[in-house]
């Protein structure tokens, strides 16, 4: 049973999940600052398969100045960030 469902702004990316996140945070890092324009971003977190997407997906390489390193993922044309992958943390 779908529990969380959604998409970007113009249509051509969806997503759905059966589960809860298992945290939801505020980002305040200047790369998210940058990406939303505004003083953080929110996101949810899961584990990795637990949310599925149809559609076209761009992704990039991120290293913040925390040596954190990610894979974001945006619609190729708007370039609006839907998710992001960390790879490593300095904790």
């Amino acid at each position: 049973m779908i529990k969380h469902q959604g998409g970007c702004f113009c249509g051509n990316i969806r997503y759905s999940t059966e589960y809860d996140p298992m945290l939801v945070m505020a980002c305040h890092c200047r790369s998210c600052k940058k990406l939303s324009g505004v003083g953080m971003t929110v996101l949810a977190v899961y584990g990795e398969g637990e949310v599925d997407f149809e559609g076209e997906l761009k992704s990039y390489p991120i290293v913040g100045k925390a040596e954190i390193s990610c894979i974001r993922s945006s619609v190729p044309i708007v370039v609006t960030t839907l998710w992001e992958i960390q790879k490593s943390s300095p904790v």
